[in-house]
Formats: structure tokens, C-alpha cells, sequence
């Protein structure tokens, strides 16, 4: 029974954001109401709040999601692994689960650019995500503050270049082959960023 009643509010929450996605493509984000999106879904303006805070929650959410498993992501490997290893692995896992919710990252996108209250909290996200990274790579020893926060920055550029030139081609092709890209280009990076902190004697 507990994984039955899960499954449900899963069924519901989704059901929520496919109604308030819908929604906020045709008429805006701004100009849809949270009654609106509960009267799509079939449930109450009590039910919407149940399951999310706010309105633009039902559009940040996935993104929230998807910064929760990059940071679970970033743990998964052994402790011998090197910096570059640990990021490589949670940008690819990043982009394969992206990968697959083409349709919904388009449509998502369209409605944050359209809205400017969305591109806001957008650039709030983005932070969160640089801030995680930057934590993860300092908490290994092998980098200081400083540098962790430059590599971090690095990293995210990267990411976010590499999903928004996929998304302007249509989300056709592969995401993780993109990624693997720009990996490519990062990992002199994470190089040039050790040797510094042992020259420096940072740790």
C-alpha cells in the first residue's frame, strides 16, 4: 500500500506539471493562475499548494531534480578518484537523464524565456548548481576556495552552453556526445588547477 499511494502522488504531481506546462505555453506564465492549473489537472487550489510551494515551482522543480542527482552523482565514485573523473561522471549522468525529457526541457525552456519572473529564478539555479560543484571540489583537499570556485564556474559554462546549443538545435542528437565534447576541453583545466594549488601550497 505505501508503494501504491507513491506511485500516486507521483501520477498527480506529474499530472500537475503537464497541466501548468501546457498552460503557461499557451497563455504565459504570468498571466495563468494556480486555480487555472488545479482546474486543468482536475483538483483542488489546495492540492496544487500540497504538492508545490510556489507557481514557478511547477516549472523549477525538474530543474531542482536534476541538481539534486548531479550532487548524488558527484558522490557516486570511490574515494581514489581524481576531481575530473568525479565531474566528468556527473555532467555525463546529468546529460543522460536530460537526455531523454527532450520534449519537456523544450517546452520548459520556451516558458522561462518568455517570463521574466522564470528567468530569474533560472539565474538563482544556475548559482545553486556552480555553489554544489564549487563545495564538491573543495571538500576534496586538493584545491583552494578560490580555485575551486574558478574551475566550478568553468564546468557550469560548459554545461550550460552545451544543453542550450543542443536545445537550439531542437534537442535532435545526443546530449551526453555534446558533454563528452566539452569534457574534453575542461580536463586541461582540472590539470593546470592542481599543479597551481601544489605550487601554491594550498590545500
Amino acid at each position: 500500500m505505501p508503494g501504491l499511494l507513491e506511485k500516486k502522488k507521483q501520477q498527480l504531481r506529474q499530472a500537475l506539471v503537464t497541466a501548468a506546462m501546457s498552460l503557461f505555453a499557451r497563455d504565459g506564465f504570468e498571466e495563468t493562475t494556480v486555480d487555472q492549473v488545479a482546474e486543468a489537472a482536475g483538483v483542488s487550489r489546495r492540492t496544487v499548494f500540497r504538492y508545490f510551494l510556489t507557481k514557478d515551482a511547477l516549472v523549477t522543480e525538474p530543474m531542482e531534480v536534476y541538481r539534486a542527482h548531479f550532487i548524488e552523482l558527484l558522490a557516486e565514485l570511490p574515494p581514489e578518484a581524481d576531481s575530473f573523473e568525479r565531474v566528468a561522471h556527473a555532467c555525463l549522468g546529468s546529460a543522460r537523464a536530460m537526455g531523454v525529457e527532450r520534449e519537456l526541457l523544450l517546452k520548459r525552456r520556451a516558458i522561462v524565456m518568455a517570463s521574466p519572473t522564470l528567468s530569474a529564478k533560472e539565474r538563482s539555479l544556475d548559482e545553486s548548481w556552480e555553489d554544489a560543484l564549487a563545495a564538491a571540489l573543495g571538500s576534496e583537499g586538493g584545491a583552494g576556495k578560490h580555485q575551486s570556485r574558478i574551475v566550478a564556474a568553468a564546468v557550469f559554462a560548459a554545461m550550460r552552453t552545451t544543453l542550450s546549443q543542443w536545445l537550439d538545435a531542437g534537442a535532435q542528437g545526443s546530449l551526453e556526445a555534446l558533454a563528452e565534447e566539452g569534457l574534453v576541453l575542461l580536463r586541461p583545466l582540472f590539470r593546470k588547477s592542481q599543479s597551481y594549488c601544489c605550487h601554491c601550497g594550498y590545500q
